[in-house]
């Protein structure tokens, strides 16, 4: 019961993104919206879409082929620094997606952590005719993006919990 309600949880993830990373979010959002003007998201929100409508598996294959990418690159996988340390509130589910995926891919020996994989999602993701549909049942489902549970109580400016 308490690891059906933990994978229900929002938490708090905070991710290592570059400019590369930064250009596939904004592209995706631009894309949604030109399809669909009810698709208006911010980043957090397109993120945690993504991530949620994206199947385990796909989420998986996109990690192997950015890994194998960057495998056969000549020197450091990326020419910039991170640009971004991005902070994220996703659901408990797909964060448990997110690590099992990290975990399967370290029992193969390849070493990765939560931003590589969604790096992968992000570099090889679907076209938006295939996501497009999925995000409005995502937004019917959550229409803030987040559940309710995770919001923080408003205060005064003058009084803090």
């Amino acid at each position: 019961m308490k690891s059906e309600q933990q994978a229900e949880a929002d938490v708090r993830v905070t991710m290592s993104f570059y400019a590369a990373d930064l250009r596939a979010v904004s592209e995706l959002r631009r894309r949604l919206r030109e399809r669909d003007e009810t698709l208006r998201l911010d980043r957090a929100r397109a993120l945690r879409g993504l991530l949620h409508a994206t199947p385990q598996v796909d989420l998986l294959a996109y990690a192997v082929i950015q890994y194998r990418e960057d495998a056969a690159k000549p020197g450091p996988r990326e020419a910039e620094l991170v640009e971004e340390r991005f902070t994220v509130v996703l659901h408990g589910a797909d964060l448990k997606k997110l690590d099992e995926v990290v975990d399967d891919l370290d029992a193969q020996g390849i070493r990765m952590n939560r931003s590589y994989v969604v790096r992968g999602l992000l570099r090889s993701m679907p076209a938006v005719e295939v996501l497009a549909p999925a995000f409005k049942r995502y937004l019917a489902a959550f229409p803030d993006g987040r559940t309710l549970r995770h919001r923080r109580p408003k205060t005064s400016p003058g009084k803090r919990k």
